[in-house]
């Protein structure tokens, strides 16, 4: 690749150099509106594929160490930290082209830092995401965040709480072309999506039913209380064994498995014994080549990034899915009981007792 093309960062900054890139970008997928191609000329097509995959790559680690870093923090994904960086990635490659364009552009004789064009795309990988999680369409998520945001406002506005801020009052408020009874069934959905995000500290980070616990010797607990104990033996009697696992790891009781990325857990042994097991779900077992780039979520630089070939695996769009929907399942169980039911000592000991049976059931 010529070096006019390689970004020196003594030289000139990311977005006096993203602003040129982005012109390049347009020139060789055809948009020559108002653009200089003559640096272009006499390029060959391989070049320009080089030319975009250097720039693309080039934003996307900036992206990761910036706007994606931040959105990490902020945001509880829980275990949908590596789908947020792809989504994002994504957006990047789909709207790279567009940066300082005066084109898209509200004020057109205005040039844009990098870092703020990552923000704004930034909000699109939260909601795609997010709407991933929620196994909801990205149109429903985006007015089903509006609809919040809405009803947070009017009720700091009005000194009232958000639960008694009235459907009408929504509609009556909202720019949207939307109807009472479409508004009630967003707030209803957002219930449903909300319930286990509650868990979630102000800072970010995701509760642990079961943090504090570690070194709690579970046999000397005295027994649930006779109704808890019935709320939960009929709460784990309608899991499968597959559930089950989802369930428990997500309140905690494996810290190994809880720490695994979406492709490490699906080489895992137990999990790969559970799923095979079922007559539901064994048509989920794949064989070929994982790649696990960060194992145990560590970081970039401690990660020692690991290829296995020709082994079995659990389809991820299974693991996704029952990771999501083990918080819904997990948030009837809380809506049944209190929550110091489920984190005092006995409940702690029946749910590390169901795992412990789990894992000794598939040895």
């Amino acid at each position: 690749m010529r070096e006019e093309f390689i970004f020196n960062k003594t030289t000139e900054t990311i977005d006096a150099y993203m602003t040129k890139a982005a012109r390049w970008l347009r020139a060789i997928q055809g948009d020559v509106d108002g653009v200089d191609c003559s640096v272009l000329d006499g390029m060959s097509e391989a070049e320009k594929k080089a030319l975009q995959e250097y720039v693309y790559m080039l934003a996307i680690e900036e992206m990761k160490k910036t706007a994606g870093r931040h959105g990490l923090h902020k945001c509880a994904f829980h275990g949908y930290e590596d789908d947020f960086i792809s989504n994002f990635s994504l957006c990047i490659l789909s709207k790279l082209h567009t940066f300082n364009d005066a084109r898209y552009l509200a004020n057109k004789g205005k040039k844009y830092k990098f870092s703020t064009f990552l923000d704004e795309l930034s909000k699109e990988a939260i909601r795609v995401t997010f709407s991933q999680m929620h196994g909801i369409p990205e149109y429903v998520e985006k007015q089903m965040q509006a609809v919040k945001r809405l009803r947070k406002q009017i009720a700091m506005e009005l000194g009232i709480s958000e639960l008694e801020v009235m459907p009408e009052l929504i509609v009556k408020r909202s720019s949207r072309s939307l109807s009472v009874a479409e508004v009630i069934s967003l707030l209803n959905l957002l219930t449903d999506c909300v319930s286990v995000e509650n868990m979630v500290e102000e800072d970010g980070a995701e509760k642990n039913w079961l943090a504090g616990t570690e070194d709690v010797q579970t046999s000397i607990f005295d027994v649930l209380e006779y109704d808890v104990q019935k709320v939960f033996d009929g709460f784990f009697s309608k899991l499968c064994d597959v559930e089950k696992f989802f369930v428990l790891v997500h309140v905690g009781c494996s810290e190994l498995h809880g720490k695994m990325t979406l492709n490490q857990l699906s080489v895992d042994k137990v999990l790969l014994d559970i799923v095979k097991a079922d007559a539901k779900f064994c048509k989920n077992i794949m064989e070929g080549q994982v790649i696990v780039e960060r194992p145990d979520r560590r970081s970039v630089k401690d990660a020692e990034r690991l290829v296995l070939k020709d082994v079995e695996y659990v389809n991820d769009s299974l693991i996704r899915y029952q990771r999501r929907k083990a918080e819904n399942t997990l948030a009837t169980l809380k809506g049944a009981l209190k929550i110091s039911d489920i984190t005092g000592s006995c409940g702690v000991a029946y749910f590390m007792n169901q795992w412990e049976q789990l894992v000794r059931k598939y040895r």
